[in-house]
């Protein structure tokens, strides 16, 4: 199993249990950059809906939400799927040029 992960504002990845070997099962991954952390918005196609904060995650807690922006992971409906750069950032902003790409 291959797990989705999500970084702090610190650079830290953390796992989820989120299989990203099993796309065929989800509908979508939204991720949300809220002061630098990732949270993810998974939604499976039987209609599941989990939510993923990284900070939590790292049993951390956030001191300010500022909202960095919003971008899909992935989305079956729309031919959207960035896991490959994802996977390879070194900081949540890396994704910044999905952003605002999608809306």
């Amino acid at each position: 199993m291959k797990c989705l992960e999500l970084m702090t504002y610190a650079d830290k990845k953390v796992k989820t249990n989120i299989d990203i070997e099993k796309l065929s099962e989800i509908d979508f991954i939204e991720i949300e950059v809220v002061s630098g952390d990732e949270i993810a918005r998974v939604r499976y196609i039987d209609g599941r809906t989990f939510k993923l904060d990284s900070i939590i995650l790292d049993d951390d807690f956030r001191l300010m939400s500022f909202y960095d922006g919003s971008y899909y992971l992935y989305d079956s409906k729309n031919n959207i799927n960035h896991i490959d750069e994802f996977e390879k950032r070194k900081s949540s902003y890396d994704m910044e040029k999905f952003m605002w790409e999608e809306e």
